[in-house]
């Protein structure tokens, strides 16, 4: 599962609420497994900001999921929900149905 696949799982579980672009920053770094400290540098802010927000995203997290949500569980509990729900899991592309070549055009001009 990647980053991208984990935030359109958390879209459908937390229906309503949806994550500010900070906790998806802080979401995303905390998927490749940085630090808050990395990622305070990388994002901007300071550490104790950024860890603040984590803290309140696992906290949010843990709420809609019903288990406890850290930074170091992360990917391991977005599986076992995945795994949970199959509706929930990320639905596949499906190309288009050709078009009807059996049209009638009137007129056209060809």
């Amino acid at each position: 599962m990647t980053a991208d696949e984990a935030l359109a799982l958390l879209d459908r579980l937390l229906q309503a609420q949806s994550l500010r672009d900070l906790q998806e920053q802080v979401f995303r770094h905390a998927w490749e497994g940085r630090t808050y400290p990395d990622m305070a540098e990388l994002i901007g802010y300071d550490t104790g900001y950024i860890r603040d927000i984590g803290y309140e995203l696992w906290r949010q997290l843990t709420q809609v999921l019903g288990e406890p949500v850290t930074k170091n569980n992360l990917q391991a509990v977005l599986r076992r929900q995945r795994d949970r729900s199959p509706k929930l899991a990320v639905p596949e592309v499906t190309p288009a149905s050709p078009p009807d070549r059996d049209c009638y055009w009137g007129e056209q001009i060809d």
